[in-house]
């Protein structure tokens, strides 16, 4: 006898990279398990080009009245009683059984009300960043005791995403420790890293179940390089290098310390470099030839910068998971990644290289030893792919999903 399952994922988007393309892959490949029936809410509105069971759409004129009622003083909100309404309504018509969370702090939802939603339904939770431990922010990149059992005293960075007005982290810190444990509420975890996070925080006695996130490699494929940049009208005996950021100015994403490394390159003449993003901040264009490919949203066109270039780096200052290495790896492309948050249990020695955190002087000396190494890179290329294959396909990913939304339903609420 099969047993339907309907669940419903909710996201602050429905379009975007990171939390939101785990959601949506989520979405679209349960649509095609006979005994699962999903549904996707959006917290927010945004461009939506394929058809959803249902969008939230923000905007309307009374619920920008409702978030203005409901925003704290300070910043973060406690509550926001429409959205939990519209959510409860949805639990009850669509028959929901569970309500699966991704990013939370999206400013469409209150603290409180993940508790709230938990007295209706199960609730998993998965957490792409440290916000739901910490004072205020995603990642605390200038605080040592960020996401702490005693942590949050004294916010060292207020303007950190998503930003406090006035310094009250510490209690936005116990306000989280009170709403988001005892809720019998299943976190989903991406890496061992934030694994170890949550350990070391007040979320260390709740349910927790690793589940790496997954790349489509249907969608992410290696091609044929010398076509590729005869298309984009690149060099074909160059390195190409690869930078990409939803948000390339984000001081998370190291684009100052990717700066700062390629002024100390010495074979400058040997690299053309691909920026995707807004990158008008930059100065790359004094050095080396530029490709400015701004915000891009096709998968197909990423899977092409991917195959094109020899590279992918990411110089990020704080990372959990991030779905763009996967993505790299898939197409078949190595990559010079920062030591930070989960990223060394996606690569190693065979598909790219790592080095500390803020240390440009390391990531020039890896770029200029490529040159001297293209038999290794075009050996990596396979390795690389393969490790895509067996560790991190989509696959994989949605069946570990599928798996803990049956534990959870089997428990009692």
């Amino acid at each position: 006898m099969v047993i339907e399952v309907n669940v419903l994922i909710i996201n602050t988007f429905f379009r975007g990279g990171g939390a939101e393309k785990v959601s949506r892959q989520l979405y679209y490949g349960f649509r095609k398990y006979d005994d699962m029936n999903c549904f996707f809410l959006a917290g927010k509105a945004g461009e939506q080009r394929e058809p959803c069971n249902h969008i939230y759409r923000s905007g309307t004129i009374r619920q920008a009245v409702n978030r203005r009622i409901c925003r704290m003083k300070k910043g973060q909100r406690e509550r926001d009683w429409y959205t939990v309404r519209t959510i409860v309504r949805m639990i009850r018509e669509k028959k929901i059984d569970l309500v699966h969370f991704h990013n939370m702090h999206g400013d469409y939802i209150g603290i409180k009300d993940i508790g709230e939603i938990s007295k209706y339904c199960k609730v998993v939770w998965t957490l792409h960043d440290m916000w739901a431990m910490t004072g205020h922010c995603a990642y605390p990149c200038q605080c040592s005791g960020g996401g702490g059992k005693n942590a949050c005293r004294n916010c060292p960075d207020l303007n950190s995403y998503p930003m406090i007005r006035k310094d009250i982290a510490e209690y936005l810190y116990k306000l989280k420790r009170k709403a988001f444990t005892g809720k019998k509420i299943h976190f989903a975890v991406p890496s061992a890293w934030l694994m170890k996070q949550c350990e070391q925080s007040f979320l260390d006695g709740e349910s927790k179940t690793l589940i790496h996130n997954g790349v489509s490699t249907e969608v992410f494929h290696p091609m044929n390089k010398a076509r590729l940049r005869q298309k984009y009208g690149i060099s074909q005996d160059k390195l190409i290098l690869l930078f990409a950021a939803n948000n390339t100015d984000s001081p998370y994403k190291g684009g100052d310390i990717l700066e700062s490394a390629l002024a100390k390159v010495k074979r400058k003449e040997k690299y053309e470099l691909v920026i995707v993003g807004n990158a008008e901040h930059f100065s790359f264009d004094n050095d080396y030839v530029c490709h400015y490919m701004g915000y891009i949203q096709s998968d197909d066109k990423m899977n092409e910068l991917y195959s094109l270039s020899d590279v992918f780096i990411i110089p990020s200052r704080a990372e959990n998971f991030p779905c763009t290495i996967l993505e790299s790896l898939a197409s078949g492309t190595p990559v010079i990644a920062s030591d930070v948050g989960g990223i060394a249990e996606q690569i190693d020695a065979d598909t790219g290289w790592l080095f500390d955190m803020g240390n440009a002087e390391r990531l020039a000396e890896i770029i200029d030893a490529l040159p001297d190494n293209k038999g290794r890179l075009h050996i990596m290329n396979g390795r690389c792919r393969k490790r895509a294959e067996d560790s991190f396909s989509e696959e994989k990913m949605l069946k570990e999903y599928y798996q803990l939304y049956l534990r959870v339903m089997e428990e009692k609420l």
